[in-house]
């Protein structure tokens, strides 16, 4: 199981008590121009020279400032921030007071350099993080705002244990910054569940699937 897993990585190198309010554990790498570009590079480059009151960039967002996209939630005992690249892409931020475990990325890679089973628990890790990452990003593709929150109950009561009642860590602007929707929608779309009897909410932040299988034919 997850938490089995996660504390064989490695002897943690330290413990951080990161508060829900407190700054992520690391943060992203500052953007730059791509080095693999170099054309692309070299034409932005010329094209400010000969044109400098052009808009010479990226195109900047149509939406709020504040928006955020959130990539992937995770559960007690499960890892992340093992990158392929020395710098971190993403940021992370908790939503519940939690403790982390801080490991050494140099003593992990040199234990899976000497133990072959220790690198293959490490490689099916990444596999199922690169699984939900691929199914996050077909839901926030080719999804309904109703599949979405439907799929999201299901993967949180997934990883949550048998019980059918699922705790939310998180309140809804998080959800909705999760599904790509808004926190209106959300609250909308958990109030259309309720009615069609797929849900039950005894609070804001409890859910219980009183019917999985409608919730499953929605979401899947």
């Amino acid at each position: 199981d997850a938490p089995r897993r996660a504390a064989q990585i490695a002897p943690p190198a330290s413990m951080v008590k990161a508060s829900s309010l407190s700054l992520p554990p690391y943060t992203p790498e500052a953007p730059r121009d791509c080095p693999r570009c170099p054309r692309l590079v070299a034409f932005r480059h010329e094209a400010a020279r000969a044109e400098p009151t052009w808009f010479n960039g990226a195109v900047p967002s149509f939406g709020t400032s504040k928006a955020r996209l959130l990539i992937v939630g995770l559960a007690p005992g499960e890892v992340f921030g093992l990158e392929a690249s020395a710098a971190h892409r993403f940021s992370a931020e908790a939503v519940v007071d939690t403790r982390l475990d801080v490991l050494s990325r140099a003593a992990v890679y040199g234990r899976a350099a000497r133990d072959p089973d220790y690198a293959r628990s490490l490689w099916a890790m990444t596999g199922a993080h690169l699984d939900r990452a691929q199914e996050h990003m077909l839901l926030l593709g080719r999804k309904t705002a109703v599949e979405r929150v439907a799929a999201f109950l299901l993967d949180m009561a997934e990883r949550s244990g048998p019980a059918q009642v699922v705790e939310l860590p998180m309140g809804r602007q998080d959800i909705a910054d999760f599904l790509g929707l808004t926190m209106e929608t959300v609250s909308r779309t958990l109030t259309q569940l309720e009615r069609q009897g797929a849900i039950t909410m005894p609070s804001a932040r409890r859910v219980a699937l009183t019917d999985p299988a409608e919730l499953r034919s929605i979401g899947d």
